[in-house]
């Protein structure tokens, strides 16, 4: 009985640590040689030989990878915003539907759920069109994900790379995506 009873208590304050405060969330980890940047509400790591650029209007941060020879870089631009009027089931569709205006035909591949630290919704979708780029038409493949994290903000990151990069690319990207975490 008196081993039950000490079952029952741990039990107990087990569970009261649970439930009270915020649950500790372990940051995802930072490959080796990788350097982790900050955008507003979070951090992202990436290869160290991937560099800060200038950000586009409206974006918080932007990463470029190292361009191949002769090659154009992958491009990584992260958009932290409020939370919009759109349902997070209708967020990859509306940057579709983006890309659409922008370039004209876009190919959606697949779409998967992430599990990013502290988000509490997040997935990612993969896009191909041809952009223009200094006068001629080049295949470009582009990961979008979407996160709402906070009481009232949402996360979209775009990765971009040439088509014929993207299966080169894909473990890199994948593993920054699988980095961000949010409440930094």
């Amino acid at each position: 009985m008196k081993r039950v009873v000490l079952l029952v208590a741990a039990l107990a304050l087990t569970l009261a640590g649970c439930t009270s405060g915020e649950p500790e969330v372990e940051p995802a980890a930072t490959p080796d040689g990788w350097q982790r940047h900050e955008f507003p509400g979070g951090t992202v790591a990436a290869p160290a030989d991937w560099t800060l650029d200038p950000v586009d209007e409206g974006d918080d941060l932007t990463l470029q990878g190292p361009a191949p020879d002769g090659g154009l870089p992958p491009i990584a631009r992260f958009r932290v915003d409020e939370r919009d009027g759109v349902p997070f089931d209708g967020l990859l569709q509306t940057a579709a539907a983006q890309l659409t205006l922008q370039f004209g035909d876009v190919q959606p591949g697949d779409v998967t759920d992430l599990d990013l630290d502290g988000a509490e919704s997040a997935e990612a979708g993969t896009f191909r069109y041809q952009a223009d780029v200094d006068g001629t038409p080049v295949d470009i493949e582009e990961r979008i994900a979407v996160a709402w994290f906070g009481e009232d903000r949402q996360l979209q990151v775009r990765i971009g790379s040439p088509a014929d990069q993207a299966a080169e690319l894909d473990d890199t990207l994948q593993q920054i995506l699988d980095s961000i975490t949010f409440g930094a």
